[in-house]
């Protein structure tokens, strides 16, 4: 049985000053969603080096009309909550595509941010 080889990839994003979050535009699809085109859309991403699983908006996971595959529990800082999980598609600005991500929906909040966040990634994904 052949193993599969872990997804590497490596992109650059230039920005004119010192940013305190790294927000990217990135495409998100998913070929389990009901919309035409598996819903492909545009969206920022925060990378969160500290989380520990990679998270979407409720209301992304609504847009997009995803399946729940199955759920779990979730640490935020209100609390222990359940959320669905659901599979996506992420391209990276360099063209790259990272398939079959495992993300959990959950209310996302961000304060003196940008408030249409609708992914939060880590450096690794473990959900």
């Amino acid at each position: 049985m052949q193993s599969k080889k872990p997804i590497s990839v490596a992109f650059t994003s230039k920005f004119e000053n010192i940013q305190n979050k790294l927000y990217i535009d990135i495409n998100v699809s998913s070929k389990y969603s009901k919309m035409p085109n598996n819903g492909k859309t545009q969206i920022k991403a925060l990378w969160d080096t500290g989380a520990s699983m990679s998270a979407i908006s409720k209301k992304l996971a609504e847009i997009l009309e995803l399946p729940v595959i199955s759920m779990t529990k979730v640490g935020t800082a209100g609390g222990i909550v359940n959320a669905n999980v659901h599979i996506i598609d992420i391209q990276l600005p360099n063209g790259d595509t990272i398939p079959d991500l495992h993300v959990v929906a959950t209310d996302l909040v961000e304060t003196n941010t940008v408030s249409y966040t609708h992914l939060t990634l880590p450096t690794t994904s473990r959900v």
